[in-house]
């Protein structure tokens, strides 16, 4: 069955991850450091405005996304910009629904497995089982620092410079995501290479079993 509001697509990925979503596997890392994690899933809308840089619909939603990947976002995920298709656009909105990890602590175990009236009317009537402190999805993470100038696979130039900092500045603080190196994209003085911005982020490291909700 199709996802037709914004509140449903919300409540899939949240289902989807905190009830049975595993973790991916990273790079090898000092295993010593890693926490117990869960999925803090959030729902952000922000602003994209550049007076350079012009993308088409589906090639921005796509950028998010994979900028959302990136600081270990995982899939599901929903990604949709005000815009058509095949639109160019240097000015516009796009809303996220991601779940990123944060540590298992008590209260953010809390905090995660609490719904609203509106998402358990939503999960009941799909027929979703949402998660309680004693079924949420568990998994191990380390603190990472993601440096964007360094990922060569998601191909960022300096043309992405206002994309990247205007989620540095209105998406990542929403998932708890710290900034540790800003840029500053200023028309006319561009960066030489990949943009600079340095984010420090929970990833995961321990892959487990994938479903999906509404599958």
């Amino acid at each position: 069955m199709p996802l037709r509001s914004a509140a449903a697509r919300s409540v899939a990925v949240a289902t989807a991850l905190l009830c049975c979503m595993g973790s991916r596997a990273e790079a090898p890392v000092d295993l010593t450091q890693a926490v117990d994690a869960i999925w803090r899933v959030r729902s952000v809308t922000f602003h994209f405005q550049s007076p350079t840089t012009f993308y088409y619909c589906d090639i921005l939603q796509q950028r998010v996304a994979d900028i959302m990947r990136a600081v270990g976002a995982a899939d599901p995920m929903d990604v949709r910009a005000k815009c058509s298709v095949g639109a160019l656009i240097n000015d516009t909105s796009v809303r996220i629904v991601a779940g990123v990890p944060i540590e298992a602590t008590e209260e953010n175990v809390e905090t995660e497995t609490t719904f609203d009236t509106r998402t358990e009317l939503v999960a009941q009537t799909r027929n979703w089982k949402l998660p309680t402190p004693e079924t949420v999805r568990r998994f191990r993470a380390i603190r990472t620092d993601v440096s964007f100038a360094r990922l060569e696979r998601l191909h960022l130039s300096p043309n992405d410079c206002d994309l990247l900092a205007a989620m540095g500045e209105q998406v990542f603080p929403t998932f708890g995501i710290t900034t540790k190196a800003t840029i500053y994209c200023t028309p006319g003085s561009r960066p030489l290479g990949s943009p600079g911005l340095t984010v420090e982020a929970l990833m995961p490291i321990t892959p487990l079993p994938i479903a999906a909700a509404g599958d």
